[in-house]
């Protein structure tokens, strides 16, 4: 049997009623009789003349009577008694504590009763909208296809084991509407059939989702796109015109901009003048690249900029009058003004032939070359020009450096570091191992450390690197490092190289003390080694490193001593205990005599500071030679013996004799 449906009908007199609508219309017809006779008697006038005119107003009256009466008969049946039951009281008292909105409606698919979560969502009370129509509060439910659910659920016997899930449309008070999901589900209240209906506000939940959709693709400080919804569009965008698309797209230019004052004023002036100059920038490059077709702020002050197909040329002229425009443009912060200029790079673009990565990877590079060069100027990336092609793979080898650091494609070498005896036949004293660090690309080939490293500390990835190389040393030789140190104590066995931006970082003193302690290494066993240029270009920094963890007995070296500013003043202050000639002078010095005179000059002042002195790049017999006469106190090199790999290390290395020298043609490849 098909359930009644839910929209309004006038109901149907039963015979009851018909019997009031009679009785109605039977008494106004007796009084009107009475009122016609009475006035028909007011002919003999005198003395009936009271007791008429009384009998005319009871007419009158009975009349008026009549006719109320026939039109309360004429009424259909009064809505059912909305005074709850002792188990509805019950029910409200749970539903107003409920946070959810819910309905109650009645068998006849009235509105019984909103819990005051409903009253907030609709805008009504609970009172002033019991008796009505479900359609009030969802008016698409007035149709056979909305109303499905809500009659099926009518219809049931008793409670769905399921609610019954419905979206449709609420409608507020004022009358807006707004989308909603219902969950209707029987209720048996009283020997009847009622319906709970929980109602989730959709509205809301679209807005959202709309504001997660936003805050994941915009900057959230200046509104542009963010990176990651650039490359993706970018990648949406390549997609498109790649080789079998239906419709390629025109060739582009992708720009990349650099401020060049921001780290001055956010310094100066603190980060809400900073935030407040890149909202006023990015406000600048919407207005002047207007025909843009994508504007993203990559992070800090750097921007990117999509320009639709346009010739080179057009494209550089709109990026100069947008450099010319910030050029002109002074920032105020608390009556200060500061001059600003923006470095552009600019990379042309075909989305069928070159991946967005590529092809943002060279507008980047040609941006830092336009700040290498004078910043505030335009630089356009001209394929197979040196700089900008060099610059671009170091950018590249970024992703490769750490993919490397997540997949374990760094490995360990040690190279022997040897005393040098007075004489050839002589044997040696201590032997200690320099580690070395090699990188395995990801199609598996060797990429040494004079390729990767520029990379990583121009990028500062430098000190993630070290953490890395620290960890893995420790994990695998602390054993033999705990060993080595009970046999000889003070001598170190390991030395570990250490990046300038390594140095000065500030956590990195506080991981190495840790992995000190974690791994039990006793500290005398290792010494680390700084160069010279970034020893001298942070001193302050650079001498309290040394200073800490030399209280704790670690060995320091200064290493590639020479290639720098080689000043002789920064050795007596920052107490290094070893001194490592560079090998560029090394190599040379049995043929060079300028190269002879500086490894001895390098040699001579070390010992008069107390310092042992190292040298790289020892090859061959010959160069062996001149170093013990020029009284040297360690070599390195292939003629003392070949880097192994540290996971391959034992103790017997350390105490193993030098190897026969090797002539210079027999030595293996080089290591470092």
């Amino acid at each position: 049997m098909a359930a009644p449906p839910l929209a309004t009908e006038a109901p149907r007199p039963d015979p009851a009623h018909r019997a009031k609508v009679a009785l109605g219309v039977l008494t106004t017809a007796l009084m009107a009789a009475i009122a016609w006779a009475t006035w028909a008697g007011l002919g003999d006038a005198g003395a009936q003349a009271g007791p008429i005119a009384l009998g005319l107003v009871l007419a009158l009256a009975a009349g008026f009577g009549g006719w109320g009466l026939a039109r309360w008969a004429r009424r259909p049946d009064a809505p059912p008694s909305l005074t709850p039951t002792s188990n509805e009281a019950t029910l409200r008292a749970v539903l107003v504590g409920t946070t959810e909105p819910m309905v109650l409606v009645d068998p006849q698919a009235r509105v019984r009763l909103l819990n005051p979560a409903a009253e907030i969502l609709f805008g009504c009370l609970s009172e002033d909208i019991a008796g009505n129509r479900l359609q009030a509060l969802f008016p698409e439910l007035c149709d056979a296809q909305g109303s499905a659910a809500v009659q099926a659920q009518l219809a049931a016997g008793g409670p769905s084991l399921a609610p019954v899930v419905r979206e449709t449309q609420g409608r507020r008070s004022l009358g807006q509407r707004f989308p909603v999901r219902l969950w209707v589900r029987g209720l048996p209240l009283d020997g009847a059939q009622y319906l709970l209906i929980t109602v989730h506000d959709l509205a809301e939940q679209e807005q959202q989702c709309d504001e997660l959709a936003y805050l994941r693709s915009h900057d959230l400080l200046t509104g542009l796109l963010n990176r990651q919804e650039f490359h993706s569009r970018l990648g949406d965008i390549a997609a498109a015109a790649a080789p079998g698309a239906v419709a390629p797209g025109p060739q582009r230019v992708l720009c990349h901009l650099d401020m060049d004052q921001f780290t001055v004023i956010n310094h100066i002036c603190g980060t809400a003048a900073g935030d407040k100059l890149l909202v006023q920038v990015a406000r600048l490059i919407e207005a002047k690249l207007a025909p843009a077709e994508l504007v993203a702020r990559l992070g800090g002050d750097q921007f990117a900029v999509l320009l639709p197909g346009m010739d080179l040329d057009a494209a550089i002229d709109l990026c100069d009058g947008l450099m010319q425009t910030v050029r002109g443009f002074l920032f105020s912060w608390h009556d200060c003004a500061y001059d600003i200029a923006v470095s552009i790079g600019i990379s042309p673009w075909d989305p069928a032939s070159a991946p967005p990565d590529l092809a943002l990877g060279r507008a980047d590079a040609a941006c830092r070359l336009a700040k290498r060069g004078g910043r505030n100027r335009i630089r356009v990336y001209r394929e197979g020009e040196a700089e900008a092609t060099r610059l671009h793979a170091d950018m590249r080898l970024v992703s490769t450096i750490n993919q490397a650091l997540n997949r374990g494609g760094f490995s360990l070498f040690a190279q022997p570091i040897a005393r040098l005896g007075k004489h050839p036949g002589e044997p040696p004293g201590e032997r200690h191992f320099e580690v070395l660090v090699r990188m395995i690309d990801g199609s598996g080939e060797l990429v040494v450390p004079s390729r990767f490293i520029p990379a990583a500390e121009h990028y500062i990835l430098m000190p993630t690197v070290d953490r890395w190389i620290v960890q893995r040393l420790f994990s695998l030789q602390a054993e033999n490092l705990r060993a080595w140190h009970q046999a000889n104590p003070g001598q170190f066995l390991f030395a570990v190289n250490l990046s300038g931006t390594t140095v000065t970082d500030a956590g990195f003193l506080r991981y190495l003390k840790r992995q000190f302690a974690d791994w039990q290494v006793p500290y005398p066993s290792i010494c680390f080694e700084i160069t010279e240029t970034a020893a001298v270009g942070s001193l302050e920094l650079a001498r309290a490193f040394i200073e800490e963890l030399s209280a704790l007995g670690c060995r320091f070296a200064l290493d590639d001593f020479g290639t720098g500013l080689s000043s002789y003043a920064y050795l007596r202050n920052l107490g290094v205990h070893y001194l490592k000639i560079d090998g560029s002078f090394v190599r040379g010095a049995v043929d060079d005599p300028i190269n002879r005179a500086m490894v001895e000059s390098i040699n001579h002042m070390g010992h008069i500071l107390g310092l042992q002195t190292i040298a790289e790049w020892a090859e061959n017999p010959a160069t062996l030679t001149l170093l013990r006469d020029l009284g040297v106190d360690y070599a390195q090199g292939y003629a003392l013996g070949a880097a192994i790999p540290v996971a391959e290390f034992t103790l017997a290395h350390a105490s193993a004799p030098s190897p026969p020298e090797r002539r210079g043609h027999d030595r293996p490849p080089r290591a470092d």
